[in-house]
């Protein structure tokens, strides 16, 4: 699984509607803590305690992916220089 698959996926708690609609990917806890822990390298069992303590995973899900460092710095971003615009209409065939 991708690093921040699972966020999304615990953000929304498997709803995918508003709640009176009654519509859920049928995903349960112990699947979305998985996820997270796969995601973020996190084990299961620190997320499963802060779960307990917190009362919501999707907050859990955001505090895990905030503490997450990279194995390295990535590289500075830079932008190249586009090709000017066509200013003058171009002829028709």
């Amino acid at each position: 699984m991708a690093h921040g698959a699972g966020i999304g996926a615990v953000n929304s708690m498997s709803q995918i509607a508003p709640a009176h609609e009654g519509r859920e990917l049928g995903i349960g806890d112990a699947t979305l803590i998985k996820a997270l822990a796969e995601a973020t390298g996190r084990k299961e069992q620190a997320i499963k305690d802060d779960y307990n303590e917190e009362g919501d995973l999707g907050v859990v899900a955001m505090a895990s992916r905030s503490k997450q460092k990279t194995m390295f710095q990535p590289a500075p971003l830079s932008v190249r220089p586009t090709p000017p615009l066509i200013t003058s209409p171009i002829p028709a065939p």
